[in-house]
């Protein structure tokens, strides 16, 4: 029973409590038990009430028609007379009997109440019965005693309807309306969220790019690009001071900006979506992009230039003192730890630290200052004697520590003494104690033929013990010990080349002129160039064989062409050595690297392929490489008023040549030299004149062109020279 029906029922148990102890309800009382003695002791009602509700409330109301019999229940234990007489039937008159209303809040339910009817009595009768669940029993009225008053249990007459399904209607007819309405709210909160889902909230940034009250394809566009921008700047990672530079988008890295967007776009029955749209997005984390196989190549090329290996703490030997120097940990680059790193931090900072390993060096620093602290108070605390070969050498810890190295096997130090430097310091010390081995020598006798000769060993310290020799010595008190003499072998000629010599590959000569002067320069000259020996891919170079232009070298003044007039000058002539020697190495087939003709014709020389020499400014030079596989020698002299170049070598190339014809030919002229101004000056005769020429060359190999030159060379008119004194024309003239 519901709160409303408690409280009616309540409200109607009142109204009845005070209505039975009215006057009308004893008056009522008095006549019921009136009745109960003419019937013999139980009241004969006309027509039983029907209670409404179990509240008790009997209302009189007309009646049209005659109900059905009701049969009376039995009367309750405490009341035997009562129970004892037989309950009557009783029949509603036929026609309608009036019946006053007793309780108007009762009627006000719509219940059909009868009240009783008597034959004897026609009045309007009221009666009012306590709220009972089961029986009602009457008080008795005014203190007179009533035997006892069997009520009724509640009865629903024919079309009786409740409280409650008279409220029933009610509460019907306003769910519609509930129902409708919540209906009409969720359409429009539905149709908010679809209204607002292609747009992003107002305010709403990311990657610091304003990308508020967009639409999503414009937003996300707008964050691609500035997405895109920021994987393209290079970002250092590294570990310490060891750093490198990676570019996100070249190791995988990027922003997903639709996924970025769709986070505060798309349809949503999220309450939240509606709250950004009104009070604004703020900051969204952008969704990151990783394609995991490029990050982890970008990692590993990060790592190889950041990696670094361990580095032994050192002890080096200066001036004879050792010392101790810093070693380095050995960094490895977590790899898998960095990638995760790189991934998600790639945008918060323009320099990452990377996770890594340290691998500590076998020999620290505090092991190698150990050891150089040994060695100064052992080793190198003092000079050592090495006596041998009939001499003895004092050495300083400087002399006999240079060269020398600690090295580390497995973390253990050791000295190595370098055998080489300490020979040298005792050879230059006590210089009894080398003897050179001799060289082969290559001469070419009367026939120039090639003759070659053995040298022969020498002995000296021996480099291979010496350095234990100084050890052992160190270790003594006396700090003294033998010097170990071994033999050492001369140089063979085989070393120098000398099975390649096996004839002449090539060979040049040039005429000599009348100048004895200048003859003895080209003497001097071919002694330089003889015996000269070029292995494989060495470069000759003839200003550095011809050595010092000087008397003590065996050269004199002669004649020379200076800016096309005649000089005197130190090692004249020597420019027929230069032309000799060029063609010598030009039909040997060689790489002929640098020369220049004269710049005026000499028929003795073959036009366009010849060369001069000037060691002054402007240097002239011959130089060409031996690009053979074989050593070769040059023989070189002056015999038969002609000077020869001559290559012994392996034969390997073949040579053509060939000359153009002159053209653009000019006729010289004599020209007029001041003497005052030119006291050596000589009076010659105009000979060649000038012209162009070029020269061909084709160098084979096994019948295979490997080489097709030309050069062209224009010569300018050799003109003759009168030497005039200035004076002697004015006295002519006057």
């Amino acid at each position: 029973m519901s709160r409303s029906r408690d409280l009616a029922n309540a409200r109607a148990a009142e109204q009845v409590e005070k209505r039975r102890r009215a006057t009308a309800h004893r008056g009522l009382r008095t006549s019921l038990a009136r009745r109960t003695e003419r019937s013999g002791g139980r009241p004969q009602p006309r027509q039983s009430s029907a209670l409404l509700g179990g509240a008790g409330a009997v209302a009189a109301v007309r009646v049209d028609t005659a109900p059905a019999p009701i049969a009376v229940p039995e009367p309750m234990p405490e009341a035997p007379e009562a129970a004892a007489a037989p309950a009557e039937e009783h029949h509603l008159p036929s026609d309608p009997v009036p019946v006053s209303m007793v309780a108007a809040t009762e009627l006000a339910h719509g219940a059909p109440v009868y009240e009783p009817y008597f034959e004897e009595e026609a009045a309007t009768v009221t009666a009012v019965l306590d709220p009972v669940d089961e029986t009602t029993i009457l008080d008795p009225v005014d203190g007179e005693a009533v035997d006892e008053t069997a009520v009724l249990p509640p009865v629903e007459a024919a079309g009786a309807v409740s409280a409650e399904e008279r409220a029933e209607p009610a509460r019907r007819s306003r769910w519609p309306w509930i129902i409708g309405l919540l209906v009409l709210v969720a359409l429009i909160y539905i149709g908010a969220q679809a209204a607002l889902a292609g747009t992003t909230p107002r305010g709403t940034t990311s990657l610091g790019t304003d990308i508020g009250a967009m639409r999503a394809s414009d937003a996300a566009s707008e964050l691609d690009s500035a997405a895109s921008a920021m994987a393209e700047s290079p970002v250092t990672v590294g570990v310490g001071e060891a750093t490198t530079q990676v570019v996100p988008s070249d190791i995988g890295l990027g922003v997903d900006a639709q996924a970025t967007v769709a986070q505060v776009t798309g349809f949503t029955l999220n309450p939240m979506r509606l709250v950004a749209h009104v009070f604004g997005g703020g900051e969204i984390d952008p969704v990151l992009q990783v394609d995991d196989d490029a990050l982890d190549a970008g990692v590993m090329a990060a790592a190889a230039d950041i990696d670094s290996e361990t580095v032994d703490a050192a002890v080096v030997i200066e001036g004879g003192v050792a010392s101790a120097q810093e070693g380095a940990h050995a960094t490895h680059v977590d790899q898998e730890g960095a990638a995760a790193i790189l991934a998600t931090q790639w945008l918060e900072a323009d320099t990452i630290e990377l996770p890594a390993t340290e691998v500590e060096p076998d020999v620290t620093y505090e092991d190698a200052d150990a050891y150089a602290a040994w060695l100064n108070s052992t080793v190198l605390s003092g000079d050592i004697t090495l006596a041998g070969g009939g001499a003895s050498a004092a050495l300083t810890p400087a002399q006999f520590s240079a060269g020398a190295s600690v090295v580390s096997d497995g973390g253990e130090l050791d000295l190595v003494l370098d055998g080489e430097q300490i020979a040298a310091a005792v050879a230059q010390v006590a210089p009894a104690t080398l003897v050179e081995p001799g060289e082969p020598t290559f001469d070419f006798d009367g026939n120039h033929q090639l003759v070659v000769t053995e040298g022969d060993a020498g002995s000296g310290p021996d480099a291979a013990t010496i350095a234990d020799a100084v050890l052992a010595a160190a270790q003594t008190t006396a700090r003294a010990g033998e010097l170990p003499i071994a033999e050492i072998p001369a140089v063979t000629a085989a070393e120098e080349g000398a099975a390649d010599f096996q004839e002449i590959v090539a060979s040049f000569d040039t005429p000599l002129t009348n100048d004895s002067i200048r003859t003895q320069n080209l003497i001097a000259g071919a002694a330089h160039v003889q015996g000269t020996i070029l292995m494989p891919g060495d470069e000759f170079n003839l200003i550095d064989t011809l050595g010092d232009i000087s008397t003590a070298e065996g050269y004199v003044e002669s004649w020379v062409l200076v800016n096309n007039l005649p000089a005197r000058a130190m090692g004249g002539g020597l420019s027929q050595m230069a032309t000799t020697t060029y063609n010598a190495a030009y039909f040997a087939g060689l790489d002929i690297t640098n020369f220049q003709p004269h710049s005026v014709y000499y028929d003795r020389y073959p036009a366009g392929r010849e060369s001069t020499v000037w060691t002054g400014g402007n240097q002239i030079n011959v130089e060409f490489t031996n690009d053979t596989p074989y050593a070769m020698i040059l023989d070189s002299y002056v015999a038969n008023n002609r000077v020869y170049v001559a290559v012994w070598s392996t034969p390997h190339y073949t040579v053509e040549t060939q000359a153009s014809s002159w053209t653009d030919i000019v006729q010289p002229t004599r020209v007029e030299v001041d003497i005052t101004q030119n006291p050596e000056c000589v009076d010659t005769a105009a000979t060649e004149p000038g012209f162009l020429i070029t020269n061909y060359r084709q160098v084979y190999l096994d019948g295979e062109q490997v080489k097709d030159e030309s050069f062209t060379w224009r010569y300018a008119p050799h003109n003759g020279v009168k030497c005039v004194d200035p004076g002697d024309q004015a006295d002519e003239e006057n």
